[in-house]
């Protein structure tokens, strides 16, 4: 029993320290934007009166359109919260943590127990991991990618792993365009293991993957494959004009840097740790495990699909990278860095951590500071109906609208009204004539309402 309590207390505390960094002040983390808005209220439909949808949201600014997997998720998610959009947080924070438990699972058996501890501290301690772990949306692409990468090391051997591979690669249409990045390392494997493969394994390559992707060949049979040729329109309409690699690079250095010090991020620090990394990774070329050569491809590919994605690239476009940034850095710590300072390290790295998470301020956008404005309106409008109105473009102050009929105002119309009318017509009648007209405007201190009666 003494055994396996020393054996298995470290990842315990890890894990504990890890769902403290990712569920302590939920509401006051959880960013309540357009994009969890826009899931929410195609999810309610399904959730107020249940259909099929074979089509998801867009895929940026690609005009591809992703699978409806996850807005079948989300529906999931808020009939069991009633409709309440918390229950999104609780999910994406498990998810964040089940990710640190799978890296330590997975690099233990890779790479080696010492490694998996680094690297599931340094994803599970890191605050700027921790605050990308309550997004709803798209955190569950590091779960997702990290388990694909351990199915194509297990594939070196064994071919039949590339069938639960191709499943999730399906799935990844469901989710997010970049997990797709896997599929050039899946082909090599396939190249390179081809006497091993039988015809009966091949077919059922095609099955699993044909079955997650199953919605989107509906859509895109009865659609003459509008959605399959969006992409490849997109590449032949583009520009053709800079792509900007110099700020891009600045953006992924300054990433880099957040993982390990949010609150004083620079380039230069990016600069040193990626160097740090580099040259380690170098020094240890002639012994370096197969599963840190696929890091560093998975690694590799997001990197050059970011310097040349097309349209307006974002910081989470890189939160992909994030659990490879963790194993690279733990391979290159384990082997040159001496235990006890180095526990010294990852220590002071999750006080700061918790340091962090206990002082900072709400996002201004979180939904404990929607939830706050609500109900102080509440108070006033007595759950009359609304003209809801936001101060700035809906497409940045939005989040608004689904949480206020959830919480039973009624909204009339309003800033939403343009671009989600003919969703949340689907389950909501608004009604006819507003009592009040709500006015939201973000500022640097919160969020500022007016209300002003309709005079009739």
């Amino acid at each position: 029993m003494a055994k396996i309590i020393k054996k298995y207390l470290p990842i315990t505390l890890i894990l504990l320290a890890a769902t403290f960094l990712r569920f302590y002040r939920l509401k006051d983390f959880f960013p309540y934007t357009i994009d969890e808005e826009y899931l929410s209220q195609l999810a309610w439909t399904i959730v107020h009166d249940f259909h099929v949808i074979w089509i998801g949201v867009s895929a940026g600014s690609t005009n591809f359109y992703l699978g409806p997997g996850y807005i079948y998720v989300t529906a999931f998610l808020l009939w069991i919260g009633r409709g309440n959009p918390l229950a999104l947080a609780y999910w994406v924070s498990f998810i964040g943590v089940a990710t640190v438990f799978s890296m330590w699972w997975i690099v233990k058996k890779a790479i080696t127990p010492k490694a998996a501890l680094i690297a599931s501290s340094i994803y599970g301690f890191s605050y700027f991991i921790a605050l990308y772990d309550r997004h709803f949306w798209p955190p569950i692409v590091s779960f997702t990618l990290l388990w694909m990468a351990y199915f194509l090391w297990e594939a070196r051997k064994d071919t039949r792993w590339l069938i639960p591979f191709f499943f999730v690669l399906g799935v990844s249409l469901h989710l997010h365009l970049s997990l797709f990045v896997c599929a050039p390392i899946a082909l090599w494997v396939v190249l390179r293991n081809r006497k091993q493969l039988r015809l009966s394994t091949i077919l059922l390559y095609v099955i699993s993957y044909v079955l997650a992707v199953s919605p989107l060949i509906v859509y895109d049979f009865v659609h003459n494959f509008d959605n399959l040729r969006a992409p490849f329109l997109m590449l032949s309409h583009s520009s053709g004009g800079s792509l900007n690699l110099v700020p891009r690079l600045s953006t992924m250095l300054i990433v880099v840097s957040k993982i390990v010090d949010p609150a004083t991020s620079t380039v230069f620090l990016g600069t040193i740790l990626v160097l740090f990394c580099a040259l380690g990774v170098f020094a240890l070329r002639k012994k370096i495990p197969s599963f840190i050569a696929l890091s560093l491809a998975t690694f590799g590919l997001l990197t050059v699909l970011f310097f040349i994605y097309p349209g307006r690239v974002e910081e989470y476009y890189l939160i992909g990278t994030f659990p490879f940034i963790a194993v690279l850095f733990s391979y290159v710590l384990q082997s040159f860095v001496p235990q006890k300072p180095l526990i010294f390290l990852l220590s002071i790295f999750l006080v700061s951590s918790i340091f962090m998470l206990a002082t900072t301020k709400p996002l201004y956008n979180a939904y404990s500071q929607k939830e706050k404005v609500i109900e102080a309106i509440k108070k006033i409008t007595k759950n009359e109906p609304i003209l809801l109105n936001t101060k700035g473009p809906y497409v940045f102050d939005g989040g608004w609208h689904f949480l206020f009929t959830q919480a039973g105002i009624p909204v009339t119309q309003g800033s939403s009204s343009e671009m989600y009318n003919w969703i949340y017509t689907q389950y909501y009648t608004p009604p006819t004539r507003a009592v009040y007209t709500v006015i939201l405007e973000n500022k640097d201190g919160g969020v500022k309402y007016t209300i002003n009666p309709n005079i009739q």
